[in-house]
């Protein structure tokens, strides 16, 4: 289950903004107390205020515990603190059950909003019907859901930037086309997911001759599995010379390069991940290139998430415009500018 979230999947307004360069950070909102102009439609800004009241706000984390999730859940507290409102917790733990009890039990509790991800397919329109038949606002993050703004990772953008990343390094490197594989992990109930795949073969594709059949997924409805997932691959393809690896998180993206390293792949192969967490800055800050497969990670800066999240959802309650969408800037992290973007 952990490695569905280190997605995931991730500021600004209604579209995916440029990738930033190596020594950019995306901007932290405005400091309290504020001075600025209602927000508009067109162009949010998120802006750290004390709020009118002190409102109670429900947060669904999607995974808790993990890395990419820590942080978040860190930096809502940390501002919700700030505009002087209260966050009462629940666990949605990438489990339906789980999700729609803490639906449920924020509802009983009287929450003014809430802020969630869900990760389990089909359940989207069950969940915010809750929300929507008690009058509560929502913003989701790292997933879209009818009817709550959606925030954080664009999917597909952030899949497509490791894509190309991958098809970039295959190419600089002289490797025939046809005697390269992509191979992606997966998890085809997790809509979330699947995004970030088909951007990952999609940017693969647009720098880089890969053949359709040469490219290939692996997992399931079980989670937590790449590594076994991607032996057992390797088993399977003992002629494979060139691999590209796809994390669709970054636990994933490790354990498929820790795969092929075992598999002595080690200077014929480049895995990407997604979510700059902890696992992916370790290995990029501590190995050489030369010694591991892993090469970048997309990050779309979870520990900003909190800036944006609280605001958005404090303007929802008192009745500010706030555009649907906002979402956060990516970039590729790798080792020429992880210490640029993340400085221990």
């Amino acid at each position: 289950m952990i490695s569905i979230v280190a997605l995931l999947l991730s500021g600004c307004a209604k579209a995916p903004t440029p990738v930033p360069t190596p020594t950019e950070r995306p901007p932290a909102p405005t400091a309290v107390p504020p001075t600025k102009p209602a927000p508009s439609p067109a162009a949010y800004k998120a802006t750290i205020r004390p709020a009118k009241e002190r409102w109670k706000i429900g947060y669904g984390d999607g995974y808790g515990g993990v890395p990419f999730t820590a942080s978040v859940t860190k930096g809502i507290n940390e501002v919700a603190a700030q505009m002087g409102v209260e966050v009462v917790y629940c666990d949605h733990a990438a489990d339906q059950e789980k999700t729609m009890a803490c639906a449920d039990n924020f509802i009983n509790m009287g929450v003014d909003g809430v802020i969630f991800a869900n990760w389990v397919a089909g359940m989207a329109e069950t969940l915010t019907a809750k929300y929507k038949a008690a009058g509560i606002p929502m913003v989701a993050y790292d997933g879209p859901q009818p009817g709550a703004v959606s925030f954080g990772a664009n999917n597909y953008q952030a899949g497509f930037l490791a894509g190309e990343y991958l098809g970039k390094y295959a190419k600089s490197r002289g490797w025939a086309p046809k005697e390269v594989y992509l191979v992606a992990a997966t998890i085809p109930a997790q809509a979330v997911i699947v995004q970030r795949v088909k951007g990952c073969v999609d940017g693969v594709k647009s720098v880089f001759a890969l053949p359709d059949a040469n490219v290939a997924e692996i997992g399931g409805e079980q989670t937590g599995q790449s590594l076994n997932d991607m032996t057992d691959w390797l088993t399977a393809h003992p002629g494979a010379k060139y691999v590209l690896g796809f994390g669709h998180s970054d636990q994933p993206g490790i354990e498929i390069a820790s795969a092929l390293e075992t598999a002595g792949l080690l200077e014929t192969s480049a895995v990407a991940g997604q979510g700059a967490s902890d696992e992916a800055l370790v290995d990029l800050r501590g190995r050489a290139d030369k010694a591991s497969p892993f090469k970048a990670t997309v990050s779309y800066f979870p520990e900003h998430y909190g800036q944006y999240l609280v605001p958005v959802i404090v303007d929802l309650i008192e009745g500010n415009p706030v555009p649907g969408e906002v979402t956060l800037e990516h970039a590729v992290i790798d080792r020429s500018n992880v210490g640029k973007y993340y400085p221990q």
